[in-house]
């Protein structure tokens, strides 16, 4: 055991800040990586040809506030979709601690992103607006929690994503006025999709939790996109 400049004994494992960071999770069998993979290959295909699609059917409608609406949407999604991608690509790369954490920090923009048409275009009252700025900067808060100490506060940003993502009952009664009951109920199943799978998220010993969690938020990012499909950017739907 090696000595220090008085004598001491210097533990081999004594602590240092990388060994006291909460560690990465677990490295996934191979078939847990290809499992992985196909899931995230999958949703950003599908992510990018639903952004392709809502861009094209916004634009004609000249309007701005829809455009800027739909493009933040877009810009949230892809940012999702991508950033999970580019961090589970590859468990050995010299980018992994950055890609963790842009890819933590992502959830929060998505999440904001998501309430942004409904809130700027179908509500659209002052009080929505100071909600909308509310929840951005909520996220801004998370984005930076996430950036600078992506292995800490674990518990507590599982608990800001959902705080965060359910703040729209607040304004339950002015969006259930405002849109279709089909845009409610695919917006709650997708609230639903996502806390169930902060489960399987949690369950870091099961196997293919990793694709399952995936699965789970890709599936709810998919009612959400169906309802700002059919509650905000088909011609008339906010009108």
């Amino acid at each position: 055991m090696p000595l220090s400049n008085n004598g001491r004994a210097i533990s081999d494992t004594a602590d240092t800040p990388v060994e006291r960071r909460r560690p990465l999770p677990r490295p996934l069998s191979r078939s847990e990586r290809i499992a992985d993979r196909w899931v995230n290959g999958i949703a950003i295909v599908v992510a990018v040809l639903g952004v392709i699609a809502l861009i094209a059917i916004a634009l004609p409608q000249d309007s701005l506030r829809l455009t800027v609406s739909v493009l933040t949407y877009s810009v949230g999604l892809l940012a999702m979709v991508v950033c999970s991608a580019l961090y589970n690509a590859r468990e050995s790369s010299p980018r992994r601690d950055l890609l963790r954490r842009l890819d933590h920090a992502a959830i929060f923009v998505m999440i904001a992103a998501t309430y942004t048409p409904f809130l700027a275009l179908t509500v659209g009252s002052a009080w929505s607006h100071g909600l909308l700025v509310y929840v951005w900067v909520v996220a801004a808060l998370g984005v930076a929690l996430k950036l600078i100490w992506v292995d800490r506060f674990e518990r507590l940003s599982v608990v800001l994503y959902l705080f965060l993502g359910w703040t729209i009952l607040v304004a339950f009664k002015s969006l259930l006025a405002s849109v279709s009951t089909a845009t409610v109920v695919l917006l709650a199943a997708g609230g639903v999709l996502y806390t169930l799978g902060v489960t399987f998220h949690l369950w870091e010993r099961l196997n293919y939790q990793q694709p399952i969690w995936h699965g789970f938020v890709f599936a709810a990012s998919a009612c959400h996109y169906a309802a700002v499909l059919i509650g905000i950017v088909l011609p008339g739907a906010h009108a």
